[in-house]
């Protein structure tokens, strides 16, 4: 599988290895990388006994898109999380050093139920940034079926307990229900290309541990949807509750 920029500018890097690094970093900083099947491609269409692709090599192209860098924090509509956009990390921070500088305000000493109340502000944080990157694929792939790569952080229990991460991959395709979807939109979201892309970015280690793929039409947020947040967030940790 080879990745390229969509934009036609100069690739990330000469090797497959260096193009994952730099998009790990993207996915390390918040950012949503998005990636769809170049129509040129010679692309496989068939799997084999194991379920990898065969045939002709897979080329997908690649956007990263930044959450952060609009004001799509002011449309998510989520009154519990507005209050926290003034305080959002910087798009130059790492979600590391983000959370570094969150858990400076605690000790080892402090009261749990000081830290369950940080843990919230946590929380809204993320689900923030999670709603404005959903918002950003409905905004700019509204006609459009792409795969999305997203990374979330845990909540951890307790003061010493180090940051987990999992990258969820959204197969985004908004008209899969309709007569008006395209080949191409096809191609971008079949099983081949899927899992092309979540061996690619296995093989080359730009994957957290733990993922989670889900398919979706809409950015539906309610009980049960594919993309709610609340399931979502569950399913990715292994959690039985959120906080």
């Amino acid at each position: 599988m080879v990745l390229a920029p969509a934009d036609g500018s100069a690739a990330l890097h000469s090797e497959p290895s260096g193009v994952a690094r730099a998009l790990s970093k993207q996915l390390d900083h918040g950012k949503l990388v998005v990636l769809r099947h170049d129509p040129k491609s010679t692309a496989a269409t068939q799997l084999d006994a194991s379920g990898k692709p065969v045939g002709g090599s897979q080329r997908l192209l690649y956007t990263v898109l930044d959450p952060y860098a609009s004001d799509l924090f002011q449309l998510v509509g989520d009154t519990n999380t507005a209050s926290a956009a003034s305080e959002r990390p910087s798009a130059r921070r790492s979600l590391q050093k983000a959370y570094d500088e969150w858990r400076k305000q605690f000790t080892v000493a402090s009261a749990e139920s000081e830290w369950r109340r940080g843990l919230d502000e946590l929380a809204a944080r993320q689900v923030e940034r999670y709603l404005a990157a959903l918002t950003l694929l409905d905004v700019e792939y509204s006609e459009e079926a792409v795969i999305a790569v997203l990374r979330l952080h845990d909540l951890p229990e307790e003061y010493t307990s180090p940051l987990k991460y999992g990258d969820v991959t959204i197969v985004w395709s908004p008209l899969r229900d309709t007569a008006s979807i395209s080949f191409a939109a096809r191609q971008t979201t079949s099983s081949v290309v899927v899992k092309g892309v979540q061996a690619w970015f296995e093989q080359y280690r730009a994957s957290s541990s733990s993922t989670l793929r889900v398919e979706t039409t809409t950015t539906d947020q309610s009980e049960g949807a594919p993309t709610s947040f609340d399931d979502l967030f569950r399913k990715l940790f292994r959690r039985a509750r959120i906080l």
